[in-house]
């Protein structure tokens, strides 16, 4: 406890001797460096590359929100005809659910013959 009361006194005449530039100084919302003899400041180099860090871990963070997002949404082509072009190599980011197939209109009319058939033959 007596060790801070000293140091505090120190620093209180060091900043009475000569003007006491503070290590750091923020000044709006710009953080300032003191270099070299004490004389200059300048921007904070390390506030701005936790900015640019901040960035890209906001970027990545909405990217992936999107890829999620876009992961919810049935695909188009799937459920409207079956089949989906992307999906033979796994790299379609939509949901292929084979419930969701579009009744087959020919089996509607009686007229599917097609044992292959990719569109759905039950009627709910």
């Amino acid at each position: 406890d007596d060790e801070s009361l000293s140091s505090a006194s120190i620093n209180s005449g060091l900043a009475s001797k000569k003007g006491y530039i503070p290590r750091r100084l923020v000044i709006g919302n710009d953080e300032y460096v003191r270099i070299g003899n004490g004389n200059q400041l300048i921007r904070d180099p390390k506030k701005r590359t936790r900015k640019l860090a901040n960035e890209k871990v906001r970027r990545s963070l909405h990217t992936a929100r999107q890829w999620l997002a876009r992961k919810q949404k049935y695909c188009q082509f799937f459920t409207r005809f079956g089949k989906c072009n992307k999906d033979d190599g796994g790299k379609c980011p939509y949901i292929h659910d084979p419930s969701k197939i579009v009744v087959c209109t020919k089996f509607l009319k009686g007229l599917c013959s097609t044992p292959n058939c990719k569109l759905t033959h039950k009627v709910l």
